[in-house]
């Protein structure tokens, strides 16, 4: 309960001394309100919020409340400080608005008055502490309703000038009943409970674990009622409706029952989902109670369901893998139930579901399907659905959804057409191998005949995307089981149905007489039979039979192959044969003849008669058995002894031979009483005859029919080990020969694999349980007839076709085991499974190796691993040039020691025919530094050296020396030196100023060891050369240079000089004889600008010079001694022509060979030099003549004609 202090007016009229402290009291109570609470008796004072520490207001208003029974404590304020003594106190009561008195106190008196009065005893005045505390308190005990209303104390002190009254007003308090809750209505019992201040606040209450106040349960969406109401209770209680820690609007009513207030309050709304599991409370309080009362209730509400989810595989499927599919619905309540449907049908057995309780009240249900994935399930769709009751109440439609699966499997495979094909021998026929794929494309086709693969060369094949094989030209070689095998990128199928072709062809016949040899008598009787030895069908529907080569008879139907003769006589005797129709478009080939021969009586008439009528009597009937051995107990492979005797009449003469057939056909070499078969086989067996013969005839023959057993034994048995990739198909295949027949059974670890029934199973889960192994294996068997040319008896193939081989483990046995045919012993045989996959984890045992260059590598130090199966194969390859360097797990080179050239990366790849994996390898091989010293300037006077070193690993120190002393010491210590590596290779330099550079060497050291010392390679200079470049002899040297070039440059000025002299000489020369010769300085231009550096004129026609002084020796040295000129490389005599053009073999006549007239020649012939020209000259041997390239002739004159001078063979000029 909350009180406040409440400012109450004192009336004008009271005494006048107290006025002026009344109005200070008043204007405090304006600024202070001032709590009350309850508890002890000073909470009695200031029961709401007030301390009594902190003294009382001014103010002289009070109240006071407190529980009905308790004590009430109404304070009474006294001030002995300021007006001293107290006389008496009186306490009143406003009743009716008159105030009667009910106590008196004085020092020496007490008494209750007015309604206190019969009860005296209840009340009293407390004034204990009233001189120190300032109050004086009226206790009024068992405090009742009757017991409310103002009261007034007044003081009265002896000197009676100060402030007397104090009011009070007493309430008393009654806790309200407990709120009682109806809904719609009707009373609930539920569970009432006091609910924490703090939960008023705001906080949320916390969640109730008893569910007895949870009613319902109702349907979301109706509307509903709730009252709360609580009776008694002073002040009149407040009511209000919460929901969780929010307050509801509610409408609060007001009625009395029993004279005690009601007080209601009501709330309407429509329920939905988010009130479930919400607490609904109901609190109650005033005044009376410290914290609100309250009662609560929660709604069972039924909601249908919220979501539904299908959760799967994001990504295809693999087919045999086990998928999980699940189905969550929430939100619902009543829990929802799930149904799975695939495509339309509802999946059996129906997985269970689970429930689990939400926080919101809901409940979620849970289904998980698990299954086996096949083919049949791509591309469908599994449904799930799910309802609760109240879909189901409303008619509404239920939380329904799907999810589509794509399945990745191998091929499925079927052949068509299925079952048994006949086809002629010569024909054809087009197998077809239709699929079920999925990825749908095929990479692989394999087509099988007797679980062999067909060569397909001889067939004419079709597309991949509609595989089909036609065999042309069949031959009966080619019968067999037909099956198909497909590939994807998944996986391998084998085709779950076969095709058996039966290729008819013509029988090859021979024809048996039951009897070769009879009497003639009137009931003989002599069955032919024709009998076929190969051709499919092996029976006739038709055969002609032949005597002598002539028709007798045709017979058909069932026992075409059998003719009689009735009442045989000599006209019966001859050769016959037969032909045969089995069904296959061509006829047998006529069989080889038979001979009957009759005996007669009597003498033969014609000579065709005599030829097969004998008159003899060869004896009794032969009789054929068998030597110490039951003809049942016959087995393939033992020995037999045949007995041949004759009855009583031995014949006439006596028995010489015996005849032994075998199906007809004569035995050779079998001609006594006892034939011996060494070991029964597949052509032993069949119908044997025999008879005795003497001089005369053949006696009747005596018949056997020996048919042999073979215990089982193993034709075709498993291999050691088998394997595939996972999720693919495979086949085994056993082959047992025994007769009578055996059956074949197929184990894994010793569990059979064979699906029978017995008589205590439903034949309901027989197919379940068939149809499941059905996804997985499937058991063909396939009976084979006796195989003459193999020797086999009959026999039994069974083939194991996995499907599917997800379901089985790695070391699976698979066995396939014959039972006993009473012959033998069981035979069996087994194989170990082992799932192959491509190569993985390949390792190599050396994973980086480091080795030094020239040591041995040892064969077996590094070799590669990997786990592959089947085994891999192992090749290694150089990274650097992508060869293949080694085959086999182990790295070997082909040299014995290891050089530098073997480093680098390596990869060993293993290999299998599912794939390729590899490891790298790397080699570094180790080797001691090698080096060159090379020379650079660094400016005019400093060289640079350089030691260029290549190592590995790398240098990690450079030693100079000079003279095979280390330059590291301080007197010879190198002006500047530096190292670098430049991968591989590392430099050191020098820089010197010395000249010395040969003397200079360089080592290196690694890790491995030092190089050989390198130096500068320097040409070697000769000795003579050597000691003048000595500085010494330098200065020698230079002066005597420049003597040799003094004395040649002087040579050549004075040659200079004499050419000028010579020329100036010509020029006046020439202008003296002008006259004469009429040269003019075009002429001598003309002949300078050709490169005629000097003419000289000659006077005199032998060529000696006119002047001596004038003529160069040395430049004559090409003439001859008579001072002739010669044409030669050095020198040219030219002569020219009176004009003064040049004598040039251009302008000479044709009739060259002719000879000179006398008046040719002339005394004023004038010869002339010319003086070699830089220009090679070019001398072409013509006829005689010298073609001599010449500067062209200077311009003609009108005058002085001369005849033209030809040059002779002689190299002298005339």
């Amino acid at each position: 309960m909350v009180a406040h202090w409440r400012r109450v007016h004192k009336p004008l009229a009271e005494e006048h001394q107290l006025q002026k402290r009344f109005v200070v009291h008043c204007l405090l109570l304006l600024l202070i309100v001032t709590p009350i609470y309850f508890g002890s008796e000073a909470a009695n004072i200031n029961p709401i919020g007030y301390h009594q520490e902190n003294g009382f207001l001014d103010g002289r208003v009070h109240q006071i409340a407190n529980f009905i029974g308790e004590t009430a404590s109404l304070p009474c304020e006294v001030d002995f400080a300021g007006c001293g003594k107290i006389y008496f106190i009186t306490w009143s009561k406003n009743v009716s608005n008159e105030w009667q008195r009910v106590y008196l106190y004085s020092q020496s008196y007490q008494m209750a008055l007015g309604e206190f009065a019969d009860g005296g005893r209840r009340v009293k005045l407390d004034a204990a502490n009233m001189s120190t505390t300032g109050l004086a308190f009226l206790k009024i005990e068992s405090l009742s309703v009757a017991d409310e209303g103002t009261f007034k104390c007044d003081v009265t002190y002896v000197h009676g000038k100060c402030p007397s009254l104090t009011y009070t007003k007493l309430y008393t308090l009654v806790i309200p009943g407990e709120p009682e809750i109806r809904i719609n209505g009707k009373q609930i019992d539920t569970k009432s409970e006091v609910a924490a201040i703090h939960q008023i606040s705001g906080k949320p209450l916390e969640k109730e674990s008893n569910a007895a106040n949870q009613i319902g349960p109702f349907s979301e969406g109706s509307t509903i009622s709730l009252e709360c109401s609580t009776s008694g209770g002073r002040p009149l209680p407040e009511v209000k409706w919460w929901n969780g820690s929010r307050p509801l609007r509610s409408k609060i009513t007001v009625s009395e029952s029993n004279k005690e207030p009601v007080v209601t309050s009501t709330i309407k709304f429509i329920i939905s989902r988010y009130d479930l599991g919400k607490k609904f409370e109901c609190r109650v309080w005033n005044n009376a109670t410290a914290e609100p009362i309250g009662n609560w209730m929660s709604l069972d509400i039924h909601v249908k369901p919220l979501t539904l989810r299908v959760r799967g595989p994001l990504t295809p499927v693999v087919a045999g893998e086990m998928i999980s599919l699940s189905c969550v619905v929430e939100g619902a309540r009543p829990a929802a139930s799930i149904e799975w449907f695939n495509r339309s049908e509802v999946v059996s057995p129906h997985p269970p579901a689970t429930t689990d309780l939400m926080n919101d009240g809901t409940f979620r249900t849970s289904s998980t399907l698990v299954f086996i994935a096949s083919r049949y399930d791509h591309n469908g769709d599994f449904f799930c659905k799910g309802t609760n009751l109240v879909l189901k109440s409303r008619n509404e439609v239920p939380l329904l959804q799907s999810i589509a699966l794509a399945v990745l499997y191998p091929p499925a495979v079927s052949i068509q057409p299925e079952g048994r094909v006949f086809v002629n021998e010569t024909g054809s026929v087009t197998l077809s191998c239709t699929f079920d794929a999925n990825p749908p494309n095929v990479t692989e086709i394999t087509w099988y005949r007797d679980g062999q693969i067909v060569n397909m060369k001889e067939l004419i094949i079709g597309v991949k995307q509609f595989p089909s094989i036609t065999i042309q030209n069949i031959t009966r070689n080619e019968t067999g089981f037909y099956s198909c095998h497909l590939k994807n990128s998944f996986g391998r199928g084998n085709s779950t149905t076969s095709t058996f072709i039966d290729v008819l062809y013509s029988p090859l016949v021979v024809i048996e007489l039951s009897a070769s040899v009879v009497i003639e008598t009137y009931r003989t009787l002599v069955t032919l039979r024709c009998l076929v030895i190969h051709g499919n069908p092996k029976t006739l529907t038709q055969v002609q039979w032949f005597m002598n080569d002539q028709l007798i008879d045709t017979t058909v139907g069932d026992n075409a192959s059998e003719l009689q003769l009735r009442n045989v006589s000599r006209s019966h005797a001859g050769n016959y044969s037969c032909q045969g129709w089995n069904g296959s478009n061509k006829p047998s080939r006529r069989s080889a003849p038979q001979q009957l021969q009759v005996q007669c009586n009597y003498a033969c008439t014609r000579y065709h008669e005599c030829s097969y009528c004998l008159r003899a009597d060869p004896g009794g009937k032969a009789i054929l058995s068998m030597v110490d051995k039951d003809p049942e107990s016959v087995i393939k492979g033992s020995s037999v002894t045949l007995k041949c005797s004759v009855d009583d009449n031995p014949g006439n003469p006596p028995v010489e031979e015996y005849i032994w057939t075998l199906n007809g056909r004569r035995i050779k070499e079998a001609d006594s009483a006892i034939h011996h078969i060494p070991a029964v086989t597949v052509d032993s067996q069949g119908n044997y005859s025999c008879a005795a013969v003497n001089k005369v005839a053949v006696g009747s023959y005596g018949f056997f029919e020996l048919r042999a057993k073979a215990p089982p034994r193993l034709i075709h048995g498993l291999p050691p080990q088998r394997g595939s990739l996972r999720n693919q198909s495979f086949s085994l295949f056993c082959r047992v020969e025994c007769q009578p027949r055996c059956r074949i059974e197929w184990f894994r670890n010793n569990e059979t694999l064979e699906i029978a029934a017995s008589a205590s199973e439903e034949s309901h889960n027989l197919q379940l349980v068939r149809r499941h192994a059905a996804f997985f294996y499937e058991i063909e068997t396939v009976e084979h007839n006796a195989e003459f040319e193999r020797n086999l008896f009959p026999s039994l193939s069974s083939y194991f076709h996995v499907k599917n081989n997800s379901w089985i483990e790695d070391n699976d046995v698979f066995s396939c085991a014959s039972d006993s045919n009473g012959i033998g012993p069981p035979v069996n045989s087994s194989t170990i499974y082992k799932v192959e996959y491509p190569p993985e984890n390949v390792q190599i045992s050396v994973v980086q190796l480091e080795i030094v260059e020239g040591e041995l590598l040892s064969d077996d130090l590094i070799y590669c691993t990997a786990s592959a199966n089947p085994k891999p194969t192992y090749h290694w390859k150089s990274a650097s040039t992508d060869s293949i360097v080694a085959r086999g797990p182990f790295l070997v080179f082909n040299s014995s020691r290891v050089s530098r050239d073997h480093s680098g990366n390596y990869t060993c790849v293993a290999s299998n025919k599912h794939g390729v994996s590899g490891a790298d390898l790397s080699v570094t091989v180790l080797y001691r530094p090698e080096c060159f010293v090379r020379k650079d300037y660094v400016d005019e006077k400093k060289v640079l050296l350089t030691c260029d070193t290549q190592a590995n690993p790398p240098v990690f120190n450079f030693t100079w020396f000079k003279h095979n002393t280390s330059v590291t010491e301080p007197s010879l210590f190198p002006k500047s030196s530096a190292s670098t590596a430049i991968g591989s290779r590392q430099i050191s330099t020098l820089i010197l100023n010395d000249s010395e550079l040969e003397a200079y060497s360089c080592v290196s050291s690694n890790l491995i060891g030092n190089s050989k010392p390198c130096r500068l390679e320097v040409q070697q200079i000769n000795g003579w050369v050597r000691l003048l470049l000595k500085e010494e002899n330098l200065i020698i040297v230079a002066a005597v240079a420049a003597a040799v070039v003094f004395i040649i440059v002087s040579t050549l000025v004075i040659i200079l000089i004499c050419v000028v002299r010579r020329k100036l000489k010509g020029l006046r020369q020439g202008k003296d004889d002008h006259s004469s010769h009429h040269y003019s300085s075009g002429v001598l231009n003309a002949g300078l600008e050709n490169k005629i550096q000097i003419l000289e004129e000659r006077t005199h026609p032998d060529g000696r010079c006119s002047d001596n002084s004038g003529c160069d020796m040395e430049e004559l040295s090409g003439c001859t001694p008579q001072k002739s000129p010669l044409i030669s490389a050095g020198h040219q005599c030219i002569s020219l022509k009176p004009d003064g053009s040049p004598l040039l073999s251009d302008y000479l006549t044709d009739d060259n060979d002719s000879e000179p007239s006398p008046s040719s020649s002339s005394p004023s012939i004038h010869h002339y030099y010319e003086q070699p020209s830089l220009r090679p000259h070019r001398f072409i041997h013509s006829s005689g003549h010298f073609n001599i390239p010449l500067p062209p002739p200077p311009p003609k004159r009108t005058h002085h004609h001369r005849p033209a001078v030809i040059f002779n063979h002689h190299p002298r000029i005339t």
